[in-house]
Formats: C-alpha cells, sequence, structure tokens
C-alpha cells in the first residue's frame, strides 16, 4: 500500500513537471513570435545608401584596417 502512494506521488510530481516546463516552453516560444527580436530592428535601421554618397563606415573600416598593416610591418 504504501508502495503503490509513493509511486502515485512521484508520476505525480513528474507529471506537473513536464507540464510546467511545457507551458514555459511554449509561452517563451509565444513571447519570441510577438516581440520581434534584435535582427529585425537591425536590419529595418540600417540606412540605405544613397547615389553620390560615400559611404563613412567603408572608409573608416579600410582606415583601420591599413593602419593595422602598417603598425604589424
Amino acid at each position: 500500500m504504501a508502495d503503490s502512494v509513493g509511486v502515485g506521488l512521484l508520476l505525480n510530481v513528474l507529471f506537473w513537471t513536464v507540464a510546467v516546463l511545457v507551458a514555459t516552453g511554449l509561452c517563451s516560444l509565444a513571447a519570441i513570435d510577438w516581440f520581434p527580436g534584435r535582427e529585425r530592428k537591425t536590419r529595418s535601421r540600417s540606412p540605405k545608401p544613397r547615389a553620390g554618397v560615400p559611404d563613412t563606415r567603408a572608409q573608416a573600416e579600410g582606415d583601420a584596417a591599413s593602419g593595422h598593416y602598417r603598425k604589424a610591418a
């Protein structure tokens, strides 16, 4: 009798643990879909290059890279 009560208690705890984990995972997935992440924001905020306007980021990266090679040589 005591063994069956112990097994029932163990199965009950196991069931509710799995149920809470599944519910938490589903809620997390729903929250991820509901609130867009950083990837979408960075794509939408990136400025589009305009015709006739030089890209200052590319120039800055080129200057930094050339300075790196000068220091190493």
